[in-house]
C-alpha cells in the first residue's frame, strides 16, 4: 500500500539548542528539586500521527533552546492553517525513545574450556565512557491576514498569511518576535508563495525553562481530498543554527504499514561494525557513516512495528486524580501527592513550581515532610498541571491508541546537506524491525585460565562470528575499515543502490584470520542466559545504549 501526496511541510527554526530543565528518576538526589545541569539535546525529533481515514496529521514536535527567554522566537512555515495548537507532553519523547530506540544487547554468556575463575576478562568499556482562536482572517493595514493568535501553554502564538514577506516579519517585529535577518532570509520563499507562517514567542510572564513541544493538527483543505496531509520532517530552516551531524528522529504512527522516506535513501546499517562489548557505544557514529555512504541523506528504520509498543506509555486510566491533588492544602502534602501521582519528574513541573512555589525549588536537596505547615492554596499550579502535563499526556495516549502502527526512522545530517525536508510515505509490503539487537558471547579460556584468555567471540543472531583475541585485546582496526552500511536503497522507488555485504564478508574474515583464537584446553562449556547466572556479567557489559549527543 503506498500512499502519497504533497499537501504540507512543516519547518521550524529556533535559536539555541538547549532543552528545559529535565530531571528523570535516575538523577533524584533526595530532595524534592535538586540543581541538575539541563539536558542538553541536539537534534530534532518529531511524532506525527497521519490518519487517511479522517484525513488529519498530528505533528508533535519538540522544541529545542538554549539562551534568554526574550530572545526565543520559533517559526513554521506551513502550507495550510492547523486547525488545532496545543502544548505537547515532554513525556511523550522520553517514552518514544524507551520503547523504539535500538538497542544492543549480549544476551547469552558461554564459556569453553577449563576455567580456573568465573571472572570476565573483556570488560563492558563502560568505565572508558556514560487553542484558542482569535479574531480569525482579520486584516492588518500593513497587507498581513491574521489567521489566528492565542496563547498556547507558555507560548504566544500567531497564524499569519501574507503577499509581501518583509510586511509579515515587520508585524512580527512589532508584535514583540524577536526576529533577525538570518532568520528571515530563508522564509522569504514560502510567504512569498502563500504559505501560513506560525509564530511562537515565551509568554510575558514565562522563561526558558517553560519551553515544551508543540502539537499541530492539520487537515487536508481540499475538495474531494482522501488523503490525510503527508508527514514532512523540517530541516532547511535548521541548517541555520545546526552543527555537525545532528540527530532527526521521527517516529511516524499510522493504520497504513511502515513509514519509508520518500525523497532520502534508506540504509540497512553492518551490525558486525556494532561494537557489542560496550552496548553499541559507536552506534550514532555507524548511523552517520552509513548515511554518508547512502549520499548524505537517508534514514536507517530504527523501529518499525505495532504500535501497541506504546501501550500505556503515556497514561493509563486513574493514574492522575487531580481532585486529590486540588485537596493538598499543605505544602509538604501537596508535593508527596504530586510525587506518589508519578508527575514530580515530568519535565514542565520544575517551571511551575518555580512560579508558585520558588522555595522548594530553591531548597536544594530538601525533601517533601521539610514544608509541611506550610499551608498553599493549590488550585492555579494544578491548573498548568492539568493543562501542560496532564491533559496532553492524556490526549497523547489516546493518538498513540488510534494507530495500528509505528516506525521510527533516525539519522544523522549536517547543515550543508539540509537541502531537502525529507517526506516520508508508506509501504505496507515492508518487512517489520525490531529495535532490540541481540547476540550470544562465547569466552574461551585455557586449562586454568580465566573466561577470554583465549579469546572472545560475538555470535549475531544470523550467525555472523566476530573474533577477539586473548587478555582482552580488542583490536577493531580491521573491523572499522568495514562499510558502515549493509545497503543502500531507495525505499520508494523499489531499487537497491548499492549492496555491501561481500565486502563486508571478506574484510570481517581478514579481521577474524588476524584476531583469531590463541588455542585452549576446551574440555568443558558452560551457557549462563542472561535470566540466569549471567546477570552479573551482563551488568558489566554495558548493555543499554549509550547516545552521546553534541551541538
Amino acid at each position: 500500500m503506498r500512499i502519497s501526496k504533497s499537501i504540507t511541510c512543516a519547518m521550524t527554526l529556533a535559536l539555541g539548542t538547549m532543552n528545559p530543565w529535565l530531571m528523570s528518576e535516575s538523577e533524584a538526589c533526595g530532595g524534592f528539586f535538586c540543581n541538575n545541569q539541563p539536558v542538553i539535546q541536539t537534534g530534532e525529533q518529531i511524532i506525527f500521527g497521519v490518519d487517511h481515514d479522517t484525513q488529519t496529521t498530528t505533528a508533535i514536535i519538540n522544541i529545542n533552546y538554549s539562551g534568554m527567554a526574550p530572545d526565543f522566537a520559533w517559526l513554521l512555515p506551513l502550507q495550510v492553517n492547523p486547525t488545532e495548537i496545543k502544548a505537547g507532553p515532554s513525556q511523550a519523547f522520553v517514552v518514544s525513545n524507551q520503547r523504539t530506540q535500538s538497542q544492543f544487547r549480549i544476551t547469552e554468556v558461554e564459556t569453553k574450556g577449563v576455567c580456573s575463575v568465573d571472572e570476565i576478562a573483556f570488560r563492558s568499556g563502560a568505565e572508558d565512557s556514560a487553542t484558542t482562536q482569535a479574531s480569525p482572517n482579520s486584516e492588518d493595514p500593513g497587507g498581513v491576514n491574521v489567521l489566528q493568535q492565542s496563547q498556547v501553554g507558555p507560548y504566544d502564538s500567531v497564524v499569519l498569511q501574507g503577499s509581501d514577506p518583509e510586511k509579515v516579519f515587520d508585524w512580527l517585529i512589532e508584535n514583540g518576535y524577536r526576529l533577525t535577518d538570518e532568520m528571515k532570509e530563508p522564509v522569504i520563499p514560502y510567504v512569498a508563495k502563500g504559505d501560513v507562517l506560525l509564530a511562537l514567542k515565551l509568554s510575558k510572564d514565562q522563561d526558558a525553562g517553560d519551553i515544551q513541544p508543540i502539537e499541530l493538527v492539520l487537515e487536508n483543505t481540499e475538495e474531494n481530498a482522501t488523503e490525510a496531509p503527508e508527514a514532512c520532517i523540517p530541516l532547511r530552516l535548521t541548517a541555520i543554527a545546526a552543527q555537525a551531524d545532528m540527530d532527526v528522529t521521527a517516529v511516524v504512527l499510522s493504520n497504513s504499514g511502515r513509514a519509508i522516506p520518500v525523497n532520502y535513501n534508506h540504509v540497512e546499517i553492518n551490525k558486525a561494525k556494532i561494537d557489542w562489548m560496550r552496548g553499541g557505544s559507536n552506534y550514532r557514529q555507524i548511523v552517520s557513516e552509513a548515511a554518508d555512504e547512502g549520499s548524505g541523506n537517508a534514514f536507517t528504520t530504527e523501529y518499525a512495528g505495532a504500535a501497541s509498543v506504546f501501550d500505556d506509555a503515556l497514561y493509563q486510566d486513574g493514574q492522575y486524580d487531580v481532585q486529590r491533588l486540588r485537596s493538598q492544602t499543605d505544602l509538604g502534602l501537596f508535593l508527596q501527592e504530586l510525587q506518589s501521582q508519578g508527575l514530580r519528574f515530568r519535565p514542565e513541573l520544575r517551571a511551575i513550581m518555580t512560579r508558585h512555589y520558588p522555595e522548594v525549588v530553591n531548597c536544594r536537596g530538601c525533601p517533601a515532610f521539610q514544608f509541611e505547615g506550610t499551608m498553599i492554596d493549590p488550585n492555579d499550579a494544578v491548573d498548568e498541571i492539568e493543562e501542560r502535563i496532564i491533559d496532553p499526556e492524556i490526549r497523547v495516549q489516546k493518538m498513540f491508541d488510534s494507530f495500528k502502527y509505528a516506525t521510527r526512522l533516525y539519522t544523522l545530517i549536517s547543515p550543508e546537506e539540509m537541502t531537502i525536508d525529507p517526506i516520508l510515505d508508506f509501504d505496507s509490503s515492508l518487512p517489520e524491525v525490531s529495535n532490540i539487537h541481540e547476540a550470544k558471547m562465547i569466552q574461551y579460556c585455557g586449562v586454568g585460565g580465566s573466561p577470554g584468555s583465549a579469546g572472545v567471540e560475538i555470535v549475531l543472531t544470523d550467525g555472523t562470528v566476530i573474533s577477539f583475541d586473548s587478555n582482552g585485546n580488542r583490536d577493531r582496526t580491521i573491523l572499522d575499515s568495514m562499510p558502515s552500511a549493509l545497503r543502500v536503497e531507495q525505499l520508494a522507488e523499489g531499487t537497491l543502490i548499492q549492496d555491501n555485504s561481500t565486502n563486508i564478508r571478506d574484510i570481517l574474515d581478514e579481521h577474524n584470520v588476524v584476531n583469531g583464537l590463541a588455542g585452549c584446553g576446551c574440555e568443558s562449556s558452560t551457557t549462563n542466559s542472561s535470566a540466569a547466572g549471567s546477570l552479573a556479567i551482563v551488568a558489566l557489559l554495558g548493555l543499554t545504549l549509550i547516545r552521546r549527543k553534541r551541538r
